[in-house]
């Protein structure tokens, strides 16, 4: 992505996560009255809001592809050709695009997630037309050079932290170097045992990737801010809206597998040295289209709360307990987490299987339910602030228009909840004996680092008093015999 540049995976520990992830917030007051939503011919779905105040525009365009499309090592390539699209094009450089932007006072970059791209412009409200014809110009005439094929690949190598060489890739691919929670998405069925690299993507199989997935009918284009709506619907029908008709392509299903067993799975030299150990207890839930996504909210939201309540303030074990999910269309892996110190590993663990056993031995009562609805529906009911994030959340919530035409109703949903239907759901998706534990700990911590640098020292002072010892012997003629046991006869005269 450009310009910002996200560490890999905590990502995969805290965001398994960003940008991955469909939101399943309700719609803020008033919005599903206010946006504008339309598929044109091409197949393009366009969603507009316009909103006074701000005087900018936040302009997002979701394009339906993203790693989980692609098969064991070719899985960067979205994220190459994302990396392409802000390379130049047949008419603008690299350099060209990004003065232009800056020029306005806009901000651009992208990002690439499991199951999407998306490309963000932050604009001032009376130039976002220029926005627009950048990013279609961008999406649509990308260079694609060898040059700039070689040049990003590079890049990603360096954004990823090092460039991977062979030596790395076999290595991943025998466990050496890989975290724990790479290995707990492998369990889920979400990741590769080997190491994802540009390496072995080739300029071909880019250019194919964007003239399958870059057509309109698998792209949504979206706008909130200050605008005239009927002016950003010209402008849109006079760019994207010339786009060929194509079919999109056919959207992989996502299924994470359910572990057989009690899984625990643990970092192997991927962290040399550190305080602290990070700790995931993850189960398979469903994903957002399942009609269980206002349950497992509720369920995702009262154990981030015991977890705070027990392991922090009661027990002091913990500075950061958490409850979040990972949610796609079809599947979803539910996370309990927090960190640790290293000598409180296991009781910090056992804390949290203990809550989550008391959850389904001890199941919320009625009244408990509904001031856990009471507090979703008040959060749900502060509503959205700026225009970005009304942009991102009508980018997460696309797929509900996909596949059912028309937003969920988080809200009604929530208020259907009961007391048996909670505690169904727990028992459906939180028993232990399918869970995977994820310890994520250095190999050695500050305090055996510095016991092996006194003992370090204190065997070379040793060794430099024998040697000493011996040459000044040496020197002076001094030999030293050893004591004779009875019985035995001197070799010496």
């Amino acid at each position: 992505m450009r310009p910002k540049v996200m560490t890999v995976v905590r990502a995969a520990l805290l965001t398994l996560l960003a940008g991955m992830v469909c939101s399943s917030r309700a719609v803020a007051a008033g919005t599903a009255e206010e946006f504008h939503h339309e598929v044109l011919p091409n197949g393009l779905r366009i969603l507009l809001h316009p909103r006074e105040g701000a005087r900018n525009v936040s302009m997002r365009v979701l394009v339906q592809v993203g790693m989980l499309d692609f098969p064991c090592g070719k899985r960067e390539t979205p994220h190459f050709l994302e990396h392409l699209i802000f390379a130049g094009t047949r008419t603008h450089t690299e350099g060209d695009l990004d003065t232009l932007i800056r020029n306005q006072g806009g901000e651009w970059t992208a990002y690439t997630g499991a199951k999407a791209t998306w490309y963000e412009v932050e604009m001032y409200s009376g130039r976002y037309r220029l926005g627009l014809r950048l990013l279609h110009e961008m999406l649509t005439e990308p260079l694609l050079s060898t040059e700039s094929v070689e040049t990003s690949r590079r890049i990603i190598q360096r954004e990823s932290g090092e460039e991977e060489g062979h030596l790395r890739e076999w290595m991943y691919a025998m466990g050496f170097g890989k975290s724990a929670a790479a290995k707990a998405l492998e369990a889920f069925g979400h990741a590769c045992s080997t190491l994802e690299t540009p390496r072995h993507i080739t300029r071909k199989e880019i250019i194919d990737t964007w003239r399958r997935t870059y057509v309109a009918s698998n792209m949504a284009v979206i706008l909130v801010g200050n605008f005239k709506q009927a002016e950003a619907l010209r402008e849109i029908h006079r760019t994207f809206g010339g786009m060929p008709m194509k079919p999109a392509p056919v959207q992989h299903r996502l299924e994470y597998r359910q572990p057989p067993a009690p899984l625990r799975v643990e970092s192997t030299l991927h962290q040399i040295l550190g305080t602290e150990a990070s700790l995931l207890l993850g189960f398979r839930i469903a994903g957002h289209r399942s009609e269980d996504r206002a349950v497992l909210r509720l369920l995702e939201g009262h154990l981030g709360e015991v977890l705070y309540q027990e392991i922090r303030v009661k027990k002091g074990l913990s500075y950061t307990p958490f409850a979040v999910s990972e949610q796609f269309r079809d599947a979803g892996i539910l996370y309990l987490g927090t960190d640790s110190a290293l000598d409180t590993v296991e009781e910090t663990l056992g804390e949290m299987s203990r809550q989550v056993q008391h959850l389904l031995d001890h199941p919320l009562t009625e009244d408990e339910v509904e001031d856990w609805k009471n507090a979703l529906l008040s959060g749900d009911a502060r509503g959205l602030e700026t225009n970005a994030e009304y942009a991102d959340w009508y980018l997460y919530s696309v797929d509900d228009l996909v596949s059912h035409g028309h937003f969920v109703d988080e809200a009604a949903a929530i208020r259907g909840l009961t007391a048996a239907g909670v505690d169904e759901a727990a028992h459906r998706y939180l028993a232990l004996e399918h869970a995977v534990t994820v310890v994520e700990a250095p190999l050695v911590s500050y305090r055996s680092l510095l016991l092996i640098i006194l003992a370090a020292g204190l065997l070379t002072v040793l060794l430099i008093i024998a040697a000493t010892r011996r040459r000044w012997m040496t020197r002076h003629g001094v030999s030293v015999r050893l004591p004779l046991r009875r019985g035995t006869r001197s070799p010496l005269p």
